[in-house]
């Protein structure tokens, strides 16, 4: 009769293990369900990734319907000519990975005037220009070639763009003939 208790006890521990061996994996967020609380047991999480030029990117997560916080967005490192804010990026409720830019923007200093050099190639000597920052120089747009007449002229960067509009470089530049179509006399 010792025996059968005995065996009956040792039946009963065992069980009573199995049980709750099983009820604190269910519980431990490595099973299946809902945790206490009413959790499920993985939550989506979503990338914010902040990028700024020369600098490592900032990964924020943050949990799916929820907003990044002010003190998590990085602060921007400026740079010299420019003013430098992050690009305008919804950053509440958040549903899928975003990635949030630096912006840079060059400060005009309208009273500052650059010279820029006409290069006209072997046709005629180089002129020069004067322009402020964010003014639109004057620029030849024909010439008149000894024995072609008038030729129409687009001015390029050394890199091969054509230049247009007003003058941002925040330096002196010179600026190259093409000569694009004979006009006539």
């Amino acid at each position: 009769m010792k025996k059968i208790a005995l065996m009956l006890a040792l039946i009963l521990c065992v069980s009573l293990g199995a049980c709750t061996f099983a009820s604190c994996a269910n519980n431990s967020g490595s099973g299946s369900g809902t945790e206490q609380g009413g959790e499920t047991p993985t939550e989506t999480k979503y990338k914010v990734t902040f990028k700024q030029e020369g600098q490592l990117d900032v990964v924020v997560e943050v949990k799916a319907g929820e907003s990044v916080l002010s003190n998590e967005i990085p602060e921007l490192l400026p740079k010299a000519g420019y003013t430098v804010e992050w690009e305008n990026v919804d950053l509440t409720n958040i549903t899928k990975n975003i990635i949030v830019n630096a912006v840079y923007t060059l400060i005009v200093d309208t009273n500052k005037e650059f010279t820029i050099t006409l290069d006209y190639g072997s046709l005629k000597a180089k002129e020069t220009v004067k322009a402020k920052q964010g003014e639109v120089p004057n620029l030849p747009e024909t010439l008149e070639v000894e024995g072609w007449g008038t030729v129409s002229i687009t001015w390029k960067l050394n890199n091969g763009i054509v230049y247009s509009g007003a003058y941002n470089f925040g330096s002196d530049i010179t600026l190259y003939a093409n000569y694009d179509s004979y006009v006539g006399n």
